[in-house]
């Protein structure tokens, strides 16, 4: 609500945002939900998302009920080329954390590895 002579709400923190930013924060939540062992398939799901993402998808319903896509609702303004360079990013975070902790992911989950393609 906005008093009489006041400019009303600031921009949400997501539209205020550079896409730069916007990348970095999102990597850390990623990585930090990563390094959970029993939650990691949920950054994997984003991962793959953002690749979908990268290549014209809307990423799906926001949630039930809901008309909005998460693309409509928190990646307004984006271009695919954003989404393959914030997959990028977040595939070679995931990569790097794999590595130095000897992990080994089923192929058969979301999570592929795309250097090859």
């Amino acid at each position: 609500m906005t008093t009489k002579g006041s400019r009303g709400k600031p921009p949400s923190l997501n539209k205020s945002q550079s896409k730069k930013k916007r990348r970095e924060v999102i990597i850390k939540a990623s990585m930090d939900v990563y390094r959970v062992e029993n939650a990691r398939y949920q950054a994997l799901e984003q991962l793959a998302r953002f690749l979908e993402m990268s290549k014209g998808s809307d990423g799906g319903q926001l949630r039930e009920g809901h008309d909005a896509t998460v693309r409509e609702m928190h990646f307004a303004g984006w271009k695919d080329t954003d989404f393959r360079t914030l997959y990028n990013s977040l595939h070679k975070a995931i990569k790097t954390y794999n590595k130095e902790h000897g992990i080994t992911l089923d192929s058969k989950g979301p999570y592929v590895d795309h250097d090859n393609q």
